[in-house]
């Protein structure tokens, strides 16, 4: 898993230089000072939590929206996103691999919303379920993009990645572990659906 892990921040790091790269090419020097504060931050935060394989669910969402607004810069008039989650969820007592959101909302922002402007919209369901007698987070990412194809599960290195992370967690003893994906309401869009227990510690026996 941590060889995974490992493989995952150079690739988002190359990913997410991609718009600063654009900025700078067009002239545009206060979105290019822009995203690059925001960058910035959100490198930060990577480097705080590089030594943690898991990581609060709040602090996640709290990556999860750094990461989504610099991403809003990039187009304009930008996408929509928002976070809904149940109020009896406690984000502070209940822990997530680190940067497991990120691959599926960059998915749905590459190849789903990023072209559909203000008509364009990701959002992230949390809520509590029961598997197996267990009591389990569910995390829905829902876009109103085109779509997603096998070819995209199969060439993106971020969602590969993802899905050996989750099969790594499957393996532990009284974990419960899932990542399915299946076509949005009215054959538009993808939802991915990650279920995982709720706990502070996944990785520790």
């Amino acid at each position: 898993s941590k060889a995974f892990f490992s493989q995952l921040n150079p690739q988002f790091v190359f990913n997410a230089l991609t718009p600063l790269q654009s900025h700078i090419l067009k002239n545009e020097k206060l979105k290019s000072l822009e995203y690059l504060d925001r960058f910035s931050s959100l490198m930060r935060d990577i480097l705080k939590n590089s030594d943690k394989m898991e990581i609060t669910l709040k602090k996640e969402l709290d990556f999860i929206k750094k990461y989504v607004a610099i991403q809003q810069i990039r187009f304009t008039p930008p996408f929509s996103f928002e976070i809904n989650i149940d109020p009896g969820i406690d984000q502070e007592n209940i822990s997530i691999p680190a940067m497991m959101l990120q691959p599926i909302i960059e998915n749905a922002i590459e190849h789903g919303v990023k072209d559909r402007g203000t008509e364009g919209k990701i959002t992230v369901e949390i809520s509590s379920i029961t598997v197996q007698a267990q009591d389990c987070l569910q995390v829905e990412i829902i876009d109103n993009g085109v779509g997603i194809t096998q070819n995209i599960l199969k060439e993106g290195h971020a969602l590969y990645i993802l899905q050996k992370r989750v099969q790594t967690l499957q393996k532990r003893k009284g974990i419960i572990a899932s990542l399915t994906h299946e076509t949005g309401k009215n054959k538009h869009g993808t939802i991915f659906k990650l279920i995982l227990s709720k706990t502070k510690n996944l990785w520790m026996p």
